[in-house]
């Protein structure tokens, strides 16, 4: 079923994407007038979660997952495949105090938006080849779903050996190749690039 916000979807990705610029200007702003009042209000740690917490959140996302994927993929292999890739990194991230710390991999990772941005990308160019191999839609959803999982999984894991390191600053240049990293998923996600 199309709904009708779906005529919409270019002005509110638009919308939402001058939206993200605003709040990346004015974070900007705030950071370079009032570097006192980041760090007094910043300065407080939280306690790390439990053990228990972690197992539980990483059970009960691939719990939540397994319950709206099987509807689409099925009870297949590639369900319990996808699902595995899902929950792997997440149980690494209970003991990863435990796991060596390279401050040159933690360089080099994507993080945040730049890590959206590339999943979306290496996503597209991952069901443009699963498309070029079957004809059958349920075959094409099913590897598509163990395929696209693939990159996040090993990004997640490879994060759990790279968690933390020098954080170079963030000039001007840096702000502007994000917004162009922005606009680039923005792109994708309309549908205007594509594979």
């Amino acid at each position: 079923m199309t709904l009708p916000i779906a005529k919409q979807a270019g002005p509110a990705a638009l919308i939402v994407l001058a939206a993200l610029v605003a709040r990346m200007l004015i974070e900007t702003i705030a950071a370079h007038q009032y570097p006192m009042r980041l760090d007094e209000a910043q300065r407080v740690a939280l306690p790390e979660s439990g053990v228990l917490q972690h197992f539980g959140a990483a059970l009960l996302g691939l719990a939540i997952l397994l319950f709206v994927s099987v509807a689409y993929v099925g009870l297949c292999w590639q369900l319990y495949v996808g699902g595995a890739l899902f929950l792997v990194p997440g149980l690494l991230h209970v003991y990863k105090n435990m796991l060596p710390n390279s401050p040159s991999l933690f360089r080099v990772l994507p993080r945040g938006l730049t890590l959206l941005v590339l999943l979306l990308v290496v996503g597209a160019l991952l069901g443009a080849f699963v498309l070029s191999l079957f004809h059958s839609s349920q075959q094409i959803i099913r590897d598509s779903f163990v395929l696209v999982s693939v990159p996040g999984a090993i990004l997640t894991t490879l994060a759990q050996f790279g968690r933390d390191g020098p954080r170079p600053a963030i000039h001007w240049r840096e702000r502007a190749l994000g917004v162009l990293v922005l606009l680039t998923g923005v792109l994708f996600a309309l549908g205007i690039v594509s594979v």
